[in-house]
């Protein structure tokens, strides 16, 4: 059996993570290894460099693949939210009177909403079946088995960038590896920063990302709405580089350390940040720091807030708030948006029940949208490809007199 990584492919990182090898007398549950790079040959989500990015990518796999004791063949890939677009479609279809619904009406149905027209340069990434319609009487689950004349269906169907997918599988595919298939990195961390209970109740998961932050809404276990916004983590570093007139390194390691909570205590306690020239230092208080910090995450949470209100509607977000992607690890973060915003926010805890790894190490918030490429598809398919060791000579000599039973 081939090996699989969930690949995540962000603007400023790749990161591929693959389950631990299991040997056949090895324990139930396995580790899983994560691999990064810096993403070179991206830029804002667009590809630039098809070579580049491949380097970038190989690396990746490579470094999470020797951990795991494994070569990386095959991967279910994750892109930038920048090119998503969701679409409600509804169709329908008669299926005679009295008669009782099969999975073949089902598929019929989900096959004529595709066959909508959508956009120029648009590719169907998923169909998701949001409610359906018997006879014009609304009714909740599997309709299977339940007997009408006609069954209309409400599909969210998602949607990417055609131009930008072909790009990325360039890259891929230069890596030396197969792509099994594809989802948008958002859907993939919800699978993992969010619980059932919460994407059933209603819940509104928020992924800063480097280069921009993906609005994803669920309710009754189904991502109902989606917004790509153009503000990220990368602009916190960007803005304290420009005001501190130091180094985006310098800014990164300022915005991790500092971030949004600063102790009284040391509140005016000076730090040294390189100059631009790259000679000498500058001295810049915490406060200082933090205080560029906060204005660029206000702005980020008012945007955020004003698009989860705006698709929302009538949904209630019993779940709250929950934020995810590496912006969700600025110190303070998840404190300081609940006092500004005045609601129930969060930092999501990694749910990785369905996939047989441990759960500790637990894995960062960065990884997340990687394992969940691998839970997402695995609950599509119901099974999870298990990375096993090579067999010796040894093993497949022995296995040629076992007996079977």
């Amino acid at each position: 059996m081939e090996s699989v990584a969930g690949l995540d492919i962000g603007s400023s990182r790749v990161i591929a993570v693959v389950p631990g090898t299991r040997d056949p007398g090895a324990p139930a549950a396995s580790a899983i290894k994560c691999g990064f790079s810096c993403a070179v040959g991206i830029r804002k989500g667009q590809v630039v460099d098809t070579a580049a990015l491949a380097g970038s990518i190989r690396e990746a796999l490579d470094v999470a693949g020797e951990a795991a004791g494994v070569k990386v063949e095959a991967v279910y890939a994750g892109f930038p939210g920048h090119s998503v677009e969701f679409y409600i479609k509804e169709s329908g279809n008669l299926i005679g009177r009295g008669r009782k619904i099969t999975e073949q009406d089902l598929e019929r149905v989900r096959r004529l909403a595709l066959v909508s027209e959508f956009p120029e340069g648009r590719r169907v990434i998923q169909s998701v079946p949001l409610e359906y319609i018997l006879d014009g009487v609304p009714v909740g689950g599997d309709p299977i088995g339940m007997a009408c004349s006609r069954l209309n269906m409400e599909s969210l169907i998602i949607t990417a960038d055609n131009d930008m997918l072909e790009r990325l599988s360039e890259a891929i595919h230069r890596a030396g590896v197969r792509i099994i298939d594809w989802a948008p990195s958002a859907l993939a961390v919800g699978e993992v920063a969010l619980d059932s209970a919460r994407r059933q109740v209603g819940v509104a998961l928020v992924e800063i990302g480097d280069s921009g932050t993906s609005v994803v809404l669920y309710n009754h276990d189904r991502p109902t709405a989606f917004q790509w916004l153009p503000v990220g983590s990368g602009h916190i570093t960007s803005d304290l580089a420009i005001c501190l007139r130091t180094t985006l390194e310098a800014a990164e390691g300022l915005k991790k350390e500092i971030g949004l909570s600063v102790d009284p205590a040391c509140s005016d306690t000076a730090v040294s940040v390189p100059r631009l020239s790259g000679v000498g230092f500058n001295e810049v208080s915490r406060n200082t720091a933090a205080s560029i910090i906060e204005a660029r995450v206000g702005e980020l949470l008012d945007i955020v807030i004003s698009s989860v209100s705006k698709m929302a509607g009538q949904i209630t977000l019993t779940g709250g708030i929950v934020l995810a992607g590496g912006g969700s690890l600025i110190p303070g973060m998840s404190a300081y948006a609940s006092k500004y915003l005045n609601c129930r926010i969060e930092v999501g805890a990694p749910d990785v029940g369905g996939l047989n790894i441990e759960k500790h190490p637990v894995p960062g918030a960065d990884c997340f949208g990687a394992l969940g490429l691998l839970k997402y598809f695995s609950k599509r398919s119901h099974t999870l490809p298990e990375n096993r060791q090579p067999e010796d000579f040894w093993s497949k000599f022995r296995g040629l007199f076992r007996v079977s039973r």
